[in-house]
């Protein structure tokens, strides 16, 4: 090759760099890899329950704002205008000698009125401090929902993450065991080619290659099923394709998890206990502020009056008059029908209803923590069980091929030995599965706050 020659060459390998590069990019862009934090922290920005439960903290807000408002002034603006059609007259009887009986109106055919009104409440029998302390009483009820959402949305993503994973896993399994399969077969094939296998050695090896097919299509079939329940949950488009980054720790089988302690943290922290505890807080203050139906209320009253009275559809300029007066005004309910009575038996039977409520939930969720923690201990005893399991198959299929290659074992002892070891591998995977899930499971049994790297919404 000339020098000229080379020298075009290595200009098309620097015009070709842009383009490789480009399409290196866009490759590494179509395939997302998701990290077990990353698929929580999009999955908490998505998912319609968590986001409802946000609007609620705006909801409680709202009230908050409206709560205060029975303490402040209002001013109302108002003007107003009048056609007098038959204005009423009064007779006024005088002497002859003053022009005897007399009519005159007591208006005009016009009135025209601009006022600005102010109340300022004063004493309201305790009802705005009542209803302000329910308010703050619902944001934090509130706040205890979007954690209880929060908890749920974690642990179904995590749900949904590990099936997939998991499901994905199994089809490797199937994989490498029909890969086993298909050189097994072709060993007793070259064996039975030249007169060292039977016949049915060669057709042992074809059904279990065989049967293994169908269990592949399967197993390829839920794991594209959860694969898209994961993008569904996560607000991805299931036609990106997506990379699951997870690698379990046998350590953390290590890690003990504490029942006395996580039963007195639920007690304490659990957000449907605190949910309701505060529901409970609030009717108590709805029976108090029922109550204030009886209390007498003091309100400051002020107007300010622009009037004008005339004959004339225009009014005149120079007739405007003014008033401004104040007043304060006292009530007092003396009988309402017993209405008042009323209302105050339905306060307090749900305050009643609230507290029963809180017992019932104390107890079921100590019930779910003792669940959980007993699914916990099943999940890491079929675990270890599951390890020891897969190391024995594993030998006994290294031990099935020794002996077949060195013709004092028989083919159904290998086919027995690669099944047995498919299974134990599927059987480890559901058991990581199940391990992973009891996990996850009781932290939000006992309502440990989820850590979510990357996760701004605390």
């Amino acid at each position: 090759m000339s020098s000229s020659d080379t020298g075009r060459l290595a200009m098309r390998v620097v015009l070709c760099l842009p383009v490789l590069v480009l399409i290196l990019n866009v490759a590494a862009l179509a395939q997302r890899q998701l990290t077990l934090d990353d698929a929580v922290s999009l999955g908490l920005q998505n998912d319609e329950k968590y986001l409802i439960a946000k609007e609620e903290l705006e909801r409680a807000s709202g009230q908050i704002r409206e709560a205060w408002s029975g303490a402040l002034p209002k001013i109302d603006f108002r003007g107003k205008y009048t056609r007098n059609i038959a204005i009423p007259e009064i007779v006024v009887e005088l002497p002859e000698a003053m022009g005897g009986e007399q009519t005159f109106k007591t208006g005009t055919d016009h009135d025209y009125s601009l006022a600005l009104t102010l109340t300022q409440p004063v004493y309201l029998g305790g009802k705005v401090g009542g209803a302000l302390k329910v308010a703050r009483y619902y944001a934090s009820y509130a706040k205890q929902k979007l954690l209880q959402a929060r908890h749920d949305v974690v642990y179904e993503i995590k749900e949904g993450f590990f099936m997939s994973k998991l499901a994905g896993d199994v089809v490797s399994a199937y994989d490498d065991a029909i890969n086993a399969a298909e050189l097994n077969y072709g060993n007793v094939k070259k064996l039975f080619d030249q007169g060292m296998a039977s016949k049915f050695d060669l057709l042992r090896g074809e059904v279990e290659l065989a049967n293994l097919q169908p269990q592949l299509l399967k197993a390829r079939n839920d794991s594209e099923i959860a694969e898209i329940n994961l993008k569904n949950r996560l607000g991805i488009s299931v036609t990106e394709e997506i990379t699951l980054s997870y690698e379990f720790d046998a350590a953390d089988l290590s890690e003990n998890l504490d029942l006395e302690s996580s039963l007195a943290y639920a007690l304490e922290n659990h957000p449907a206990i605190s949910q309701q505890q505060y529901a409970v807080k609030s009717y108590n203050k709805v029976v108090g502020i029922t109550k204030a139906d009886r209390m007498p209320q003091l309100t400051l009253e002020s107007s300010f009056d622009y009037i004008n009275q005339t004959s004339t559809f225009k009014p005149p300029s120079d007739s405007w008059t003014t008033r401004w007066s104040a007043s304060l005004v006292l009530s007092f309910p003396i009988f309402e029908g017993r209405a008042v009575s009323g209302r105050v038996m339905q306060a307090r039977t749900d305050y009643n209803q609230a507290r029963l409520l809180e017992q019932q939930i104390e107890e079921n969720v100590l019930l779910a923590v003792r669940s959980a923690y007993a699914s916990w201990q099943e999940a890491v005893a079929s675990l270890q069980s599951q390890e020891r399991t897969i190391a024995q198959a594993e030998e006994g299929l290294r031990i099935a091929n020794l002996r077949y290659e060195n013709g004092v074992g028989t083919q159904l002892e290998v086919l027995a030995a690669q099944t047995a070891n498919t299974q134990a591998k599927v059987n480890y995977i559901n058991a990581v599965y199940d391990y992973e899930l009891a996990v996850a499971g009781f932290l939000r049994a006992a309502g440990y706050e989820p850590n979510v790297a990357g996760d701004k919404d605390e």
